[in-house]
C-alpha cells in the first residue's frame, strides 16, 4: 500500500494560499467553509491534519459570477492538485445557477445554494427552499496563518454546520460550540440575527419534510463517529459514493 503523503504546516498554508489565489485570479468569488474557516476566524493556527491523522481537505463554496468562470476556476485548481503530491484535498463546489428548484436525487443527503438571474439565493435541500439574504454569504478576508482566506461572516459559517444537512453532525459538536461560544464572547462580526431566522426554518422544514433520511443519515454519521471518521471526508464512502450522483 501506498505510503500517505506527508505535509507540514508551511507547505500546507502555501497550498492554501496558492488555491485561493488562482480562483480569486480567475474572478470567481469564492468562501472556504468547514474546518478550514473556523480556525481562521479565531485565529488558530493551520491544522494540516485531522485527530485521525487523515489530510484536513479545503472546502470551497463558489458563489458568482457565473458558471464559466467557477468552471475555469475548478479545471485550474484541478491541474494545480495534479503537480503537487502533498496538495491536500480541494472541494470547489458551485452554487447552482438556475431560475427553477432542483429535482432531488436519490442519494441526496447535503444541502445546496441556488442562485436566479436576479442573483436571490436560496438554500435547498430535495423538496425545501429558503431564500437567504446575500448579505449572509458576503465574503470576508481573514487570515490563516500566513495566508489569507476569504470566508462568510462567522455567523454563517456557524449556521452552515447545522443547514448542511438539517442537523449537526456528531464529530462536529464540540468544534461548533466552541465557535458559537467565541462568537459570542467577541460579538462576531454583526450580522443582524433577524437574517438567520431562514437558516432555522429551513433546517426545521429539512426535519419535518425528510425526517426519514435525516434518521438514516444520522445513523451513518453516529456509526462514522465510532469508527474515527474513517468514512467520510474526501475519501470517504458516503463522498465518493454522492460525487457520482453530484456529476
Amino acid at each position: 500500500m501506498a505510503e500517505k503523503p506527508k505535509i507540514d504546516i508551511v507547505r500546507f498554508t502555501q497550498h492554501v494560499q496558492e488555491i485561493r489565489n488562482i480562483i480569486a485570479n480567475d474572478g470567481v468569488q469564492a468562501s472556504f467553509v468547514g474546518g478550514i474557516a473556523v480556525r481562521a476566524i479565531q485565529d488558530k493556527e493551520p491544522a494540516p491534519t485531522r485527530s485521525n491523522g487523515t489530510i484536513t481537505d479545503l472546502d470551497i463554496v463558489a458563489i458568482g459570477p457565473d458558471p464559466e468562470r467557477i468552471k475555469l476556476a475548478q479545471d485550474d485548481v484541478a491541474r494545480y492538485r495534479a503537480s503537487f503530491f502533498d496538495c491536500p484535498p480541494v472541494s470547489l463546489e458551485s452554487v447552482r445557477f438556475s431560475n427553477l428548484p432542483k429535482r432531488h436525487y436519490p442519494l441526496e443527503v447535503f444541502s445546496g445554494i441556488r442562485c436566479d438571474s436576479n442573483g436571490r439565493y436560496f438554500l435547498t435541500f430535495r423538496s425545501v427552499e429558503q431564500e437567504i439574504d446575500p448579505a449572509t454569504i458576503s465574503l470576508i478576508t481573514r487570515n490563516f496563518g500566513e495566508a489569507k482566506i476569504e470566508t462568510f461572516p462567522q455567523e454563517t459559517v456557524l449556521q452552515r454546520y447545522y443547514v448542511r444537512m438539517g442537523y449537526l453532525k456528531p464529530k462536529d459538536i464540540t468544534k461548533v460550540e466552541e465557535l458559537r461560544k467565541y462568537i459570542e464572547d467577541t460579538g462576531g462580526d454583526h450580522i443582524d440575527p433577524k437574517l438567520y431566522l431562514p437558516y432555522i426554518e429551513f433546517c426545521q422544514q429539512v426535519q419535518e419534510k425528510h425526517h426519514r433520511i435525516v434518521r438514516l443519515t444520522k445513523s451513518y454519521w453516529d456509526f462514522d463517529q465510532k469508527k474515527d471518521g474513517k468514512f467520510s471526508g474526501s475519501s470517504g464512502l458516503l463522498y465518493k459514493t454522492i460525487d457520482i450522483f453530484r456529476h
